[in-house]
């Protein structure tokens, strides 16, 4: 595929953005062929907001679920890159403005403590560099659409990535250790899904099958950058006025609401 076509389909998904103005699903739109296609048109996205004065915060990994991955016929999860300017302080209340789409997502956040190491990364020098974990939620905005998305339109769209924030008190992962963490995540005080749980150590896996993907884009994580480790349960809907709240046993909680 040209570079010129790749330039043009960031350009769309850029502008979408910045005119709050949903677009065709640019896998079609554009022919994309496939997911180095897709991440090709990603990181001319990412070095679009750079250029315009963003900077790298971390990285978000999707289609965790080895179900999904077998339904799509792909051999791993996806991961897409998290901008400084999109973090919010838990407690936040969004403006609608700020957005096209939203849907809310639960997840859990490893926080890096200190700049991973070039090389090759084990799992042990990995927990070395987390500060902790904590909390997210992820507010996915989706630049296509009514959300007509596929896997290579949403890698292309960086994950559908819009703002997020994790919790204020990252947790040392050895108090974690062996423990089932309950997810619950509340929408107007009722349960946006049914109970789940997820652990540590599958955590830390997509973690550090995600540093190591973003190593080998000359970017490794540095210190203060944030991994958000993938969906723990469906996408939420959010209408104006709405308030969330998500709690993970051990981790604790984190909330935000939307203007009316």
């Amino acid at each position: 595929m040209t570079t010129d076509k790749l330039r043009a389909a960031a350009h769309a998904l850029a502008e979408a953005r910045a005119n709050r103005t949903p677009i065709a699903a640019p896998a079609a739109h554009f022919g994309l062929t496939g997911l180095d296609d897709a991440y090709r048109v990603q990181a001319l996205g990412i070095d679009l907001a750079l250029a315009g004065g963003e900077r790298l915060a971390g990285a978000k990994a999707g289609l965790i679920s080895p179900a999904m991955q077998a339904a799509l016929k792909v051999g791993e999860p996806v991961h897409g890159r998290l901008l400084a300017g999109l973090r919010c302080r838990s407690g936040a209340q969004i403006a609608r403005e700020l957005l096209l789409q939203p849907r809310i997502e639960a997840e859990l956040a490893l926080l890096i403590g200190r700049d991973l190491p070039a090389g090759e990364l084990d799992l042990a020098t990995f927990r070395a560099c987390i500060e902790g974990a904590a909390p997210a939620i992820e507010i996915n905005d989706c630049a296509v659409a009514n959300w007509q998305i596929g896997l290579l339109d949403s890698v292309a769209d960086n994950l559908c990535a819009g703002l997020y924030l994790t919790g204020d008190q990252p947790v040392a992962l050895e108090r974690l250790e062996d423990a089932a963490l309950a997810v619950q995540l509340q929408r107007n005080d009722a349960p946006a899904f049914p109970p789940t749980q997820t652990s540590l150590a599958a955590m830390l896996d997509i973690g550090l099958w995600l540093a190591r993907r973003i190593a080998r884009l000359d970017a490794p994580l540095k210190a203060g950058d944030v991994l958000l480790c993938g969906a723990l349960a469906p996408m939420s809907p959010v209408a104006p006025g709405d308030v969330f709240e998500l709690e993970i046993e051990g981790l604790g909680r984190v909330g935000c609401s939307f203007e009316q």
